[in-house]
């Protein structure tokens, strides 16, 4: 009779609360870039941020995200939202023009992100 092997996946550990606040950081921090370069910051109450600071925020959180690593698929989802953020940056500085409505809906998807997962973060 043949033995079988059954391969048990290392189980993930669930994100703690702080690691929830720091991917809410980084989503509201990727919207408000993207509020900025779509001229909707108008809502800061004495100026809005520099791009150069949103930038380098985004950057600092982003590394900091890397290095407690979270679940492997999250990260991975997490990778791609910053890198189309940069994208969806600099192309609209390079080409100022009116948002589309797929660059609207990218906006409304980081911030959602950036409150659920800072909902969660105060369950926790």
């Amino acid at each position: 009779m043949e033995e079988m092997r059954i391969d048990m996946a290392t189980p993930q550990q669930a994100p703690i609360p702080s690691e929830y606040e720091m991917l809410s950081d980084l989503y509201l921090t990727l919207w408000e870039q993207l509020d900025l370069v779509c001229g909707d910051a108008k809502w800061f109450d004495i100026r809005p941020p520099e791009a150069s600071d949103l930038a380098a925020e985004a950057r600092r959180r982003m590394e900091e995200i890397r290095r407690r690593a979270p679940d492997p698929k999250v990260m991975a989802t997490v990778r791609e939202d910053y890198q189309r953020t940069l994208n969806l940056v600099q192309s609209a500085r390079k080409a100022p023009r009116a948002p589309s409505p797929e660059l609207a809906a990218f906006k409304d998807y980081l911030r959602d992100e950036g409150l659920r997962y800072g909902d969660t973060a105060d369950e926790e």
